[in-house]
């Protein structure tokens, strides 16, 4: 799931792994958006990368997460709150 946050230049990108669900802050700056030393044009462009290298350990994105599916595995809602 993609939570982005039109009040400041971070977005976020959660997850589950490991039986948990995790939380990725992606920087956005002018046109660009970072997670950790990866650069990307578009958030298209860094979801479709996580598909096929690893985001978190040997993790990959599969399919993407709803609100219903974070609230079932006892996720935070707001990411903003943590």
């Amino acid at each position: 799931m993609l939570q982005l946050n039109s009040d400041d230049d971070d977005d976020v990108l959660t997850y589950r792994a490991d039986k948990k669900v995790k939380h990725c802050r992606i920087i956005r700056e002018d046109r660009l958006f970072t997670i950790g030393s990866a650069t990307f044009e578009s958030l298209n462009e860094l979801v479709e990368y996580y598909k096929k290298n690893p985001l978190f350990r040997k993790m990959k994105l599969r399919y993407p997460v709803t609100k219903q599916l974070l609230i079932q595995y006892g996720g935070v809602t707001d990411i903003y709150a943590v």
